[in-house]
């Protein structure tokens, strides 16, 4: 009797598409691994400060915020800051965000200067990042003098967050840095930036477009080592007295109206009150309405409050600082 060999040909299909399918995952993982490898050696983890020594008895050192491009900024608004003399302009890691890399390149710089009285001129998280460098007395004796703090739309820590913002900072915290990631935050980035950023008459559209953009290219990488930067410090925490003493120029805090990113309400009291010391709030009415660090775009109140003048073009009142003891 003659027997028949039978062939499950749906079993044999299955198992034929299950070896491809883990063929595929498996060279897609070798392809993701790969491009993660070469993706990580690009890039320096060192801080920069780009420095243009000039005739004057200031020192003005720009600190921009969260994954934004200090050398573009410093690029596009230097011709606007070149009045006052000095100018430095920080720029952090394109890798990771090394404190201890960029306390010796700021370091660097007034040593270029010759340790001239500073002024600070620091965007959102710069202003984080400055107080969080201040509030080390070892530093603070190595950098020098420093005259006036003018912080931008600066956050004070986390809290000062919105919730979706916050959610949003969580989910870049616990991502691991790899190539698909990268190319995703940039995506994001991208299509944050899509719109054509508003800009005052003094700055053209292609500077205004060109620090988007920037910012949009830069390293998850960086990214996420702010964002864990920005978790794990508070100025709230800090103890600033000392600092806002020698601050014989004081504090201006600078915003547009009803920023939408930080609540400066709560932002603008926690900076006084660390550092001990009234602080003059100005609304900047130029600025478009809800804008957030839109300094770079808008320069005139930026310059008038590091020399303070033209007063009479801001909504300006005074926070009292409250004793936290």
């Amino acid at each position: 009797m003659a027997h028949e060999k039978y062939i499950n040909k749906e079993s044999t299909t299955m198992g034929t598409l299950l070896s491809l399918g883990a063929f595929s995952v498996a060279a897609l993982l070798a392809a993701e691994a790969k491009a993660t490898a070469e993706d990580k050696v690009r890039g320096s983890h060192k801080a920069e400060v780009v420095s243009h020594i000039r005739p004057g008895n200031y020192a003005t050192f720009t600190v921009p915020g969260y994954h934004a491009d200090g050398k573009t900024l410093g690029k596009n608004i230097d011709r606007h800051f070149e009045q006052m003399g000095t100018t430095h302009y920080a720029v952090h890691p394109e890798r990771g965000f090394s404190l201890d890399s960029i306390r010796e390149e700021w370091l660097n710089a007034r040593k270029l200067d010759g340790h001239r009285p500073a002024r600070i001129y620091a965007l959102s998280m710069g202003g984080l990042l400055v107080s969080k460098l201040f509030s080390d007395p070892d530093f603070r004796r190595e950098f020098g003098e420093v005259d006036k703090l003018v912080l931008d739309s600066a956050l004070s820590g986390k809290k000062d967050l919105s919730i979706g913002t916050k959610l949003a900072m969580g989910l870049g915290a616990i991502l691991p840095v790899t190539y698909s990631t990268g190319q995703f935050y940039r995506f994001i980035s991208e299509m944050e930036n899509k719109n054509k950023p508003k800009h005052s008459p003094e700055v053209t559209h292609a500077e205004a477009r060109e620090r988007y953009a920037a910012g949009a290219r830069m390293h998850f990488s960086a990214g996420k080592d702010e964002i864990l930067f920005m978790h794990k410090n508070d100025v709230e925490n800090m103890r600033l007295g000392q600092f806002g003493a020698e601050l014989k120029d004081g504090i201006i805090y600078l915003q547009s109206a009803r920023d939408h990113l930080v609540d400066t309400d709560r932002s603008v009291q926690i900076y006084s009150n660390s550092y001990e010391k009234d602080i003059e709030w100005r609304i900047d009415t130029t600025r478009p309405n809800g804008s957030h660090a839109s300094g770079p775009e808008f320069p005139r109140g930026a310059v008038n409050a590091l020399l303070d003048r033209e007063l009479d073009k801001y909504r300006i009142r005074t926070v009292i600082h409250r004793s936290v003891n």
